[in-house]
């Protein structure tokens, strides 16, 4: 089951950028927040996040699992990712 989560960041991070990038499951919303579309849970996904994550000072990181209940103003392209990537 596909599981669709908000990850989102306090800094510039640029590994963490990067690697998201590659991945073919993912949307940016802004600089350092991302939707992911994973069949894991939140801490297992922070644990394949993790190698990426800069955690000196007082950097913060927070993935969330989103439900279908959301509303918005956003681009129309992320709403059809939204659609695309939930499970029925």
């Amino acid at each position: 089951m596909k599981n669709i989560f908000i990850i989102s960041c306090s800094y510039d991070a640029s590994q963490l950028n990067n690697y998201l990038d590659s991945l073919s499951n993912t949307k940016k919303l802004f600089d350092n927040t991302w939707l992911i579309a994973d069949d894991t849970t939140a801490q297992s996904l922070y644990d394949k996040l993790e190698p990426y994550i800069d955690k000196s000072s007082s950097n913060r990181i927070l993935v969330v699992k989103l439900t279908k209940e959301r509303h918005g103003w956003h681009s129309k392209s992320v709403w059809e990712w939204l659609k695309e990537n939930e499970s029925e």
